[in-house]
């Protein structure tokens, strides 16, 4: 767990994962449309995906708790 320090005191951060990076997709849409016999069982919209999503960057399908150490921040709007 990483820690950061503000205004004298330390707190707990959670280390990044996937789902905060740049190259991480959680559209519906483009998961389909990137796997699709997903379609034959139900759909990306279901609730059991649940945050998962599609890599662009190593072209995979992942949990969005997952990591690796090419994560690149998702600009913030």
């Amino acid at each position: 767990m990483m820690r950061l320090a503000v205004n004298g005191r330390e707190r707990a951060l959670a280390p990044p994962s996937c789902a905060g990076c740049r190259h991480f997709c959680t559209s519906p849409q483009e998961i389909e449309s990137q796997l699709p016999g997903m379609r034959s069982l139900g759909s990306a919209h279901a609730s059991v995906r649940a945050g998962d999503g599609l890599c662009r960057r190593h072209d995979r399908y992942l949990a969005a708790s997952s990591y690796c150490a090419e994560h690149e921040p998702r600009a913030q709007p």
